[in-house]
């Protein structure tokens, strides 16, 4: 065999042999990419389900924590122990007459400033979503709907006198957001009770 005749019969199944080596390398690196891809996918996956778990924790966490009862039940006793020596019980809306007591009489005019504002920082960090939603619902909602019914017309009183809308609105718009929740809640329930009376009336019946 010549040597022509061995470069004509050799080196194309050497080419294709040193050919098929190269793709297979290719698709090895293809793989090793792609697999190395897939890991980074997993592990960015679980790394943002591992935040988020860490994330709802906190809001769970800070739900119980932000709220000091101990500070607002003291809050609370001033208010009430002050509101007592004029008459004020705090168990309604507020009227015009009410207002003005409660602004002729400093202690009374700080402590109720003092327990909305608690009120307004708890609203503030539930809307800027630093706590739990549903459970800041289900610990305050029906407290903090009642109380800015009755403070609402002291709120207005303290917006015009210092000419801010803005006083409070944290509180304003939180209460009335689980106000309306909890009437929705309470029509749903009369609603079943009612369909419940009428199969029980139903059934008596036959």
């Amino acid at each position: 065999m010549t040597i022509h005749d061995l470069s004509q019969d050799i080196v194309p199944v050497l080419s294709l042999i040193v050919a098929t080596i190269g793709l297979l390398l290719i698709w090895w690196q293809i793989r090793a990419a792609v697999t190395a891809i897939n890991v980074s996918v997993d592990s960015l996956n679980q790394a943002r389900a591992a935040f988020q778990q860490t994330t709802e924790w906190n809001r769970i966490t800070s739900t119980y924590t932000f709220f000091d009862l101990d500070r607002n039940s003291q809050i609370e006793k001033r208010l009430y122990e002050a509101g007592a020596k004029i008459g004020l019980r705090f168990d309604k809306e507020l009227t015009t007459e009410e207002i003005s007591k409660i602004v002729e009489t400093p202690a009374l005019f700080l402590a109720a400033k003092d327990f909305l504002n608690d009120f307004e920082s708890y609203c503030a960090a539930y809307r800027v979503g630093a706590l739990h939603r549903e459970l800041a619902f289900q610990l305050l909602g029906t407290r903090i709907s009642k109380e800015y019914f009755v403070f609402a017309p002291f709120v207005e009183y303290l917006r015009n006198q210092f000419k801010d809308i803005g006083i409070l609105h944290e509180l304003e718009v939180t209460a009335n957001e689980w106000s309306d929740r909890l009437k929705k809640e309470e029509d749903e329930r009369a609603a079943v009770l009612k369909r419940l009376m009428v199969g029980v009336k139903e059934t008596e019946n036959l």
